[in-house]
């Protein structure tokens, strides 16, 4: 093999990996790109989410809970007093037959 043909492989090869290395590093920047692109539209998401109230097991929770009221149960309802049958008035006592 003659000096040139192996300058000529070595200039080749140079070549080949400068080519390696532009197609590596494009490669990374657009990833780098899509990466930024969806932490870009993720944090929009958050953001927009955050500005809506959050529904949850029919609770509306969101930055001005502070402000509503908070919820109370409802008093329960009072019982009903217990009035002993006109039936069976125990206020003879026992009847015997």
């Amino acid at each position: 093999m003659s000096i040139d043909t192996l300058l000529e492989a070595a200039r080749y090869l140079e070549w080949q990996a400068q080519q390696q290395q532009i197609t590596r590093e494009e490669e990374q920047r657009k990833e780098k790109q899509l990466i930024n692109r969806e932490a870009e539209s993720m944090r929009v998401e958050l953001v927009t989410s955050l500005s809506q109230p959050i529904r949850a097991n029919h609770v509306t929770w969101g930055n001005d809970t502070h402000r509503q009221q908070p919820y109370h149960h409802p008093a329960p309802r009072p019982l009903s007093p217990i009035y002993p049958s006109p039936h069976h008035s125990h206020t003879n006592g026992p009847s015997c037959h």
